[in-house]
């Protein structure tokens, strides 16, 4: 098992904190996001960390490497980050992500160290890892069966206020086979 994170972007909507930095090396606490997600990552025993890169590409790959981590790093440069998105990020990753199963995740997050763990843990090939939609999400929504399957996504169009207790949102972790 491998992980992949998408950390191509921008992160312009951030302004001010990421004049000098990228998005995932914005400090909450005191720790990078980049920093908290490879320590979580190191522990779990994968074989490889794929980065995928673009905004200040070598300047972040320079931090990641500082942070003296001790699973195989393997980075990727998207280097039309600005003009694409994470959907393009992540095809650039194919060639890796079709080696061996892969954790997804975008490098934005925060999480508890014990999701990575059920993931890891868990015996289903494919997994997207989501939260009950809440007024103050954006972005797709989905609707799952009793069986913990997607029935079918829900696009910003769509979105129907009446059915939103029916709603749940990507939180941008995702298990993926080879």
């Amino acid at each position: 098992m491998q992980a992949v994170i998408l950390a191509a972007g921008l992160g312009s909507r951030l302004k001010k904190l990421t004049e000098n930095n990228t998005k995932s090396m914005v400090e909450v606490n005191g720790i990078s996001l980049m920093e908290r997600m490879l320590r979580i990552l190191d522990t779990k025993s994968l074989s490889n960390i794929v980065v995928v890169t673009g905004y200040k590409s070598e300047f972040f790959i320079n931090y990641i490497k500082s942070l003296n981590i001790n699973t195989k790093l393997t980075f990727i440069n998207n280097e039309i980050y600005d003009k694409t998105n994470n959907i393009y990020s992540m095809y650039l990753a194919k060639d890796e992500m079709i080696k061996e199963d892969s954790i997804l995740l975008e490098s934005d997050l925060i999480f508890d160290d014990k999701m990575i763990s059920e993931l890891l843990e868990d015996n289903r090939e494919n997994l997207a890892l989501v939260a009950k939609y809440e007024c103050w999400m954006d972005g797709t929504c989905l609707k799952i069966n009793e069986n913990e399957e997607i029935l079918n996504f829900i696009s910003g169009k769509e979105f129907n206020f009446d059915d939103a207790d029916k709603y749940f949102k990507t939180i941008n972790i995702y298990k993926f086979s080879k």
